[in-house]
């Protein structure tokens, strides 16, 4: 049966079940009350024409951290005008962003878009000064009160320009507000203390969620997204009491929620991850033509998350750790592991000396071997060879070896070559 065939399938909303916020928003954030009615509180002075609070708001990603300051920043601005009083709401995204630079060009073609609509270019040739400058200009003319956001301002590391300059302008005819959202819990701390001082020390924290919020965030999603599943009887439910109690499905086992949320929070607590988990899970069932989702299929997805991680931090890795991996593999294949830094040098010189690679010295070595053990790919462990002999490590593999040369045999060079030579060694 094709997919077009199935004219009732067990998904009827897949946007729903997008971890990203760019696909889906939820219209409320139940389990982030106090954390909103802090974000609301930024905007108390707009009442009596006083200038929004700047604030920090901080967490690990997947907390609700952009979507709380999206819906409150936007509720409070549908309240402000209609009020009359003109209020506005730019948000940058600074992820990629190394420099302050680009965070300016960023937020210059933000406010342009206010002001011209949608389709704009970002600003070019221009250097960093000058797009300060421009960006005040398009504040000044777009008047009022500014909220500025930017989010994952963490990634500009030590350049703290745009910090400065921004927490320090006060334009004639706007009132500005900054909101710096950042995945880095120790970011505003390593912050010079004048950047601190100008920005000011309010700071609103997201705290992982615990697997009661995770419950209750993916019943909210499998109610909109599957057929023949809902809530009954919600009107009988006290506030912090579990959605569990309410919720009824058809075509949902009643194992499958708890499950997902258990994964998800004893890893992270991450929410993007608890939805990637139960949307592979649908796709799953809905791919073997299943009636009913079940555990197995939120084991089979979890498991099937972990092998593309794995793969793709493989392929991201360079070619000489690439080949320190393969060094490690042999090793493996030889029933050699754990083996210490110079024997799988030893590897590493034969494998190189049969292809056409640069070879690293020992230490330098070393070092590639150290990148996969913080890649999560190796295991290290280091011992004494006894007294007056120093220490050693020694290294071995964490991930699957099956997959490991899997993925190092689909490689573009040389590398895939020694994968499938590798394997048919065994």
């Amino acid at each position: 049966m094709g997919i077009f065939d199935n004219t009732d399938p067990l998904v009827q909303d897949f946007d729903v079940l997008n971890p990203s916020i760019e696909e889906y928003t939820p219209e409320d954030l139940p389990e982030r009350r106090e954390q909103l009615s802090e974000i609301e509180s930024l905007y108390q002075p707009v009442v009596t024409g006083g200038a929004p609070f700047n604030c920090f708001v901080y967490g690990p990603t997947g907390q609700g951290k952009t979507v709380a300051v999206r819906l409150k920043t936007s509720e409070v601005a549908r309240d402000a005008r209609e009020e009359g009083i003109d209020f506005h709401y730019v948000h940058v995204g600074c992820k990629g962003c190394d420099k302050s630079y680009h965070v300016l060009v960023q937020l210059v073609r933000e406010l342009k878009i206010i002001l011209e609509g949608p389709g704009v270019d970002k600003p070019k040739g221009y250097n960093q000064k000058d797009l300060f400058d421009m960006a005040m200009e398009k504040i000044e003319e777009i008047g009022g009160y500014v909220i500025i956001v930017l989010d994952e301002i963490d990634a500009i590391g030590d350049d703290q320009y745009v910090l400065y300059e921004l927490a320090e302008a006060t334009p004639s005819n706007a009132k500005l507000g900054l909101i710096c959202i950042t995945n880095d819990t120790q970011f505003r701390q390593n912050l010079d203390a004048d950047v601190r001082s100008r920005i000011g020390s309010r700071k609103i924290q997201f705290a992982p969620y615990n697997a009661h919020h995770l419950i209750n965030i993916l019943s909210r999603r499998a109610v909109m997204a599957l057929r023949d599943t809902e809530f009954v009887g919600l009107d009988e439910r006290s506030e912090n009491e579990s959605l569990r109690h309410y919720f009824e499905s058809d075509v949902l086992t009643e194992e499958v929620i708890p499950r997902v949320a258990a994964i998800a929070a004893n890893e992270t607590g991450d929410a993007r991850h608890a939805i990637e988990i139960f949307q592979r899970t649908c796709e799953l069932a809905m791919r073997e033509q299943a009636e009913v989702i079940t555990e197995e299929h939120v084991e089979l997805a979890k498991q099937k998350i972990e092998q593309d991680a794995i793969r793709n931090s493989i392929e991201s890795e360079s070619q000489q750790r690439k080949l320190a991996l393969l060094s490690v593999i042999k090793a493996e294949l030889k029933d050699e592991t754990p083996a210490e830094t110079r024997e799988l040098h030893s590897i590493y010189r034969t494998l190189t000396t049969q292809g056409d690679f640069n070879q690293l010295v020992q230490p330098v070595f070393r070092e590639k071997l150290n990148d996969l053990y913080h890649s999560n790919i190796l295991a290290k462990d280091k011992y004494g060879r006894g007294r007056g002999d120093g220490y050693t490590n020694s290294y071995e593999l964490v991930v699957d070896l099956d997959l490991a040369l899997e993925t190092l045999a689909a490689d573009e060079t040389q590398i895939a070559e020694f994968a499938k030579m590798l394997d048919d060694y065994r």
